[in-house]
């Protein structure tokens, strides 16, 4: 990022990049979320802001544009009544210059830049999420354009940080439109200083003060007033106008109840004990008030009522312990402890039955308890990524999840899940933010050993659109169902799925460093392999044999156990003391030069 231009290139475009370019002399700007493919999503009002400038321009007419196109070949016409549009590069950078919006950037850096709309203090979320969250407001829509609280600028931060402000009759995320309103503000707010001193200088330097003050405050990431709402969820709840984004003569109802003390005072002795566990508290800037829910509020504490429901606490560096009682705050509905360096045993979320959200990956906690996932009945999102839990002897999702109906997104990299994956996974179409699955399964699981297959079922999930299952040393063949599920991405990477590469129904499939018997999708296996690697699966993958058995030849290459006779076919399958379970597959009939098997087997 460069201190005086964000401008870049297009060649160092990727899909979810946040970018923006200037209209009408650097009076506003238009941003979007560009998602590969020369293929840019952004927000309209009703397509004025494609090709003719935004909804400003009928406030500023200076800024309307005195360009002339030539229709575009490549862009269908723009008639979504909801606003929300996929145009090109071109059509809408409008002959403009492209920038990119920048994340997670340095406080003096971001006050360094006079102007708003070109950073921001918030973490993106990954790549994949940004651009499935565009996809999907493509096809369901971002409610109603509005110039201060839901702008372009808006949807594109959303769909970078999955933040939204709660109560949307303030200023939304939009560091333009904080601009436009903290310049006036602050000239305002420096006026009554001339009963102090009428020196030009003094005023003049109160003014950048109070200018430079609100965009901090203002910015999407330092605001404590945000949720992070899952896009399923969002565009269900403008559906059912439980979430109201509303033109200015139609105002949004807020939340009842965000900020109304006195706390409770059991809520307000388990964030004390929160306060008390941690290294360096000091970074959380709790004061010594003893109402939490204010006003004002503590910083990353949401209330709802006198009651907490809402921890903040994410990327603070913090390190320490959790309280064991964390699970008696009875209105708990998000929880964002991720990227910290939290330690020690997880507390135990048993009877949780508010709790919606729960980001608790990349910390150090190193135990998981039985009961953690007991009465979770509401829970839409689980990340439990890149803790060390339960190093020693690893960890199985237990049944208790099947319970939590309304689950959308489950995230579990690197976090020591062995064993199997349960087969109730497949079973959860009802699991669900209302519609069905539709959210990512990032990394189902990471598997100690090479023992685990895909469930038969889980083409069940009829409505899941993302599935990553990158690196989880999965194995065997690709199941029927799995293939046919009408995806937008499949990433089946590093694992060690075997047999014929299928040819899948999604749009987006990735299937690398696999070993698979043949390259091309669709073309079968020599009858021998596909003979043996039945039998594989029937005594459930041991994994000597599932590493070694590869290739399309299995007399050629490393296929352990096996004798060809001279006609290069298998004759002796010898597989004795090997601690095989399962059962004999009938496909071992299939190897007509076969004479002699050797091998135990505990059904």
């Amino acid at each position: 990022m460069g201190l005086l231009s964000n401008r870049v290139d297009r060649d160092s475009l990727k899909p979810g990049d946040h970018i923006y370019s200037w209209r009408s002399v650097y009076i506003y700007a238009h941003h979007g979320i560009y998602v590969g493919d020369n293929k840019v999503i952004h927000f309209t009002r009703r397509g004025q802001e494609l090709r003719i400038g935004t909804v400003l321009d009928v406030l500023l007419v200076s800024s309307r544009s005195s360009r002339t196109h030539v229709p575009c070949s490549t862009c269908n016409p723009q008639d979504e009544d909801h606003g929300v549009v996929s145009s090109c590069l071109n059509c809408f950078l409008d002959g403009g210059i492209l920038y990119r919006f920048e994340y997670a950037v340095n406080p003096t850096l971001f006050l360094a830049k006079a102007r708003g709309g070109t950073c921001t203090l918030a973490i993106s979320d990954p790549d994949d999420v940004v651009v499935h969250r565009a996809n999907y407001l493509y096809t369901n829509g971002f409610g109603c354009y509005n110039v201060f609280n839901n702008n372009c600028e808006d949807f594109a931060i959303y769909c970078k940080t999955g933040l939204l402000v709660l109560d949307q009759r303030t200023m939304g995320q939009s560091g333009q439109a904080v601009s436009i309103i903290g310049g006036p503000l602050a000239a305002v707010l420096s006026t009554p200083l001339r009963l102090v001193t009428n020196n030009v200088y003094g005023m003049a330097v109160t003014a950048v003060g109070v200018y430079c003050a609100s965009r901090v405050a203002a910015d999407i990431g330092m605001r404590s007033d945000v949720l992070k709402v899952s896009v399923e969820d969002l565009t269900r709840r403008l559906a059912t106008c439980t979430l109201q984004v509303v033109e200015p003569s139609l105002p949004a109802v807020a939340p009842p109840g965000i900020f109304s003390g006195v706390t409770d005072s059991n809520d307000l002795a388990i964030l004390n004990q929160f306060r008390d566990g941690l290294e360096n508290p000091e970074l959380l800037n709790w004061t010594t008030s003893d109402d939490p829910c204010g006003p004002p509020s503590w910083p990353h504490i949401v209330c709802s009522g006198n009651k907490v429901s809402q921890i903040q606490v994410q990327i603070l560096n913090l390190k320490g312990t959790l309280p064991k009682n964390l699970n008696q705050l009875p209105m708990l509905s998000n929880l964002g402890l991720q990227k910290n360096q939290f330690s020690g045993m997880l507390p135990s979320f048993s009877g949780l039955s508010e709790l919606r959200y729960a980001y608790l990956g990349h910390n150090n906690f190193d135990t998981i308890p039985s009961d953690f996932f007991n009465g979770l009945v509401k829970l839409e999102v689980l990340a439990l990524d890149y803790n060390p839990l339960n190093a020693t002897t690893g960890w199985l999702l237990p049944s208790e999840l099947q319970n939590s109906i309304q689950l959308t997104n489950l995230t579990l990299m690197s976090c020591n899940l062995v064993g199997p994956l349960p087969k109730f996974l497949g079973n959860m179409s009802s699991l669900s933010s209302g519609d069905g699955m539709t959210g990512p399964i990032d990394a189902v699981s990471t598997l100690g050993s090479l023992n685990s297959k895909i469930p038969e079922n889980i083409g069940n999930l009829t409505l899941l659109k993302d599935l990553n299952l990158n690196d989880n040393d999965l194995v065997g063949l690709i199941p029927d169902s799995l293939a046919s599920m009408d995806l937008f991405s499949l990433d089946l990477n590093n694992n060690q799925f075997m047999g014929p590469i299928p040819k899948f129904k999604a749009a987006n499939v990735t299937y690398e460093s696999n070993p698979f018997c043949q390259s091309i999708p669709g073309v079968p296996c020599a009858p021998e392999v596909m003979a043996l690697l039945k039998f594989l699966d029937a005594i459930n993958y041991p994994s000597k044999f599932a590493s070694a058995w590869s290739g399309n030849n299995p007399c050629d290459g490393p296929w352990l156990a096996l004798t060809c006779d001279v006609n290069r076919k298998v004759s002796t399958v010898t597989l004795p003391e090997s601690n095989l379970t399962g059962t004999l597959s009938p496909s071992i009939a299939n190897l007509d030069s076969l004479t002699q098997i050797y091998f135990d087997l505990t059904s």
